[in-house]
């Protein structure tokens, strides 16, 4: 610094030269952006390591310039320095192999953060980047969305904040959310435990209404309370029900406590009408109910109407796509089977990778198959895949995309210039077996490597 070898770095005209800032884990030096300062500073950290035998880690370090120097001289200094600037996620990605450099993203993150990183879909280079807002499918912030969040959040601290017994609370409205019965029975519990439920009482609170009192006895405050166990209305209905219960106000804390230690199956009831009606009514939801759980509980197969695999026409390949995702750990098998008119295979690939979701699973399937056939130079091609809304937008612009696709589905759509004829088409799952076979015991990592080849007995029985 003496000899003017190092010039550092002046806050203002007043202060003194800056070299150098110290911290416990970090060094800052500072100097004139030129291959002078540039020498002095290596010459500087070669004698600090000989002198201590610290080896300085230029993998760890970056070099910052100000907005007015010149790009000739960032390259050379940076040549210098060995170094090539902050890295940026772009340094993350292998784009030749359309994969992330899995050794350096190991090398910078902690384990859970390398598994999520892992699962996020990479599209080619071209792809510009954008802004995304992912609690909307498409990506683009509304005001509607905006809400939903705050509000979540605001009733999520609410909820943990009711007591000291928080973790109960939630336990109940897990509880509430798991019960097999008609989802707005499950709103109608998880409002009244809430006392949100629209009674004169709370109308009154909110400055809806000014008269609280019930319209059925004119006897009391319609509160939640009353108007479900106390009114001579809720009364009656009770008795004349199945249940040896008998609401009483002695020792009554409020319907979130009674749910907890009383309430098990107990059905809801209805508003108008005599107390018999009221209950022949709760009987009668309940049947229509059990026949409507009954019907949707049948084997798929009694309702749907099976479809089989179909032959493209002569000169066309037909490549049937399908993925197989475990939304616990990600895992995701990718697999593509191709057919020619003969319903002979010709050719397929199959893929273990990672996944956050089975959309995006479902569209890196239908990607690889795009890729299989321009490497082989297939001029007329149909991409088959069970999922009707991955299809729906690869067939039409008009349709919203969803984020978590959207790079996917473009790298899709720029592979077609290739072809002459192509088309994507929705095909029904029991007409896509051998694609969802091999995709499910690749996720397994259990398939064989020339199953395309050599094709296992299960393979075979779904292409004949």
């Amino acid at each position: 610094m003496s000899l003017g070898v190092w010039q550092g770095f002046r806050i203002n005209r007043r202060c003194p030269l800056l070299s150098h800032l110290l911290f416990a884990d970090d060094c800052l030096l500072f100097s004139v952006a030129d291959e002078q300062n540039c020498e002095a500073i290596m010459n500087v950290l070669t004698k600090f390591k000989n002198a201590t035998g610290q080896v300085i880690n230029f993998t760890k370090y970056a070099v910052f310039f100000s907005h007015n120097t010149p790009i000739m001289h960032r390259r050379i200094i940076k040549e210098k320095l060995g170094a090539d600037g902050p890295m940026i996620v772009k340094d993350l990605i292998d784009f030749e192999r359309i994969c992330w450099k899995e050794n350096v993203v190991r090398a910078l993150f902690n384990q859970n953060e390398v598994k999520a990183i892992k699962k996020i879909p990479i599209g080619s280079e071209q792809v510009p980047d954008r802004i995304t807002w992912h609690f909307t499918r498409d990506g683009n912030y509304s005001v509607k969305s905006g809400y939903k969040l705050l509000a979540s959040e605001t009733i999520q601290e609410e909820d943990n904040a009711q007591s000291s017994n928080g973790m109960q609370y939630c336990r109940t409205w897990r509880k509430i959310w798991k019960l097999n019965v008609a989802t707005k029975l499950q709103n109608f519990l998880w409002r009244a435990c809430r006392n949100i439920i629209p009674t004169k009482e709370n109308l009154v609170k909110r400055h809806c209404s000014y008269d609280p009192v019930c319209v059925r006895c004119n006897e009391d405050v319609e509160s939640l309370e009353h108007i479900l166990f106390f009114c001579p209305f809720a009364q009656a209905a009770w008795k004349a029900s199945y249940f040896s219960y008998s609401p009483r106000r002695e020792g009554f804390v409020g319907f979130l406590k009674w749910w907890e230690e009383v309430a098990t199956d107990i059905a809801n009831f209805g508003k108008e009408g005599d107390p018999i009606e009221v209950w022949n009514q709760a009987v009668a939801e309940f049947m229509e109910f059990e026949e409507g759980t009954t019907s949707t509980n049948r084997p798929q197969e009694l309702r749907t109407n099976q479809q089989a695999w179909r032959p493209p026409q002569r000169g066309f390949i037909k490549l049937n796509c399908d993925a197989a995702f475990d939304s616990s750990s990600g895992d995701t098998g990718i697999a593509v089977v191709c057919r020619d008119h003969n319903g002979e295979l010709v050719d397929g690939a199959s893929f273990f990778t990672q996944a956050n979701s089975v959309d995006v699973a479902e569209a890196l399937a239908v990607r690889l198959a795009t890729r299989l056939a321009c490497r082989r130079g297939w001029r007329n091609v149909i991409f088959e895949s069970d999922n009707k809304d991955l299809v729906g937008r690869l067939c039409s612009t008009s349709k919203k995309d969803r984020w978590d696709t959207r790079t996917i589905e473009l790298d899709i759509a720029s592979l077609t210039c290739f072809f002459d004829s192509f088309s994507f088409s929705f095909v029904h799952r029991s007409a896509n077996r051998a694609a969802d076979w091999v995709a499910k015991n690749t996720r397994k990592r259990c398939c064989p490597v020339d199953w395309m080849y050599s094709p296992p007995a299960d393979v075979v029985g779904f292409l004949n």
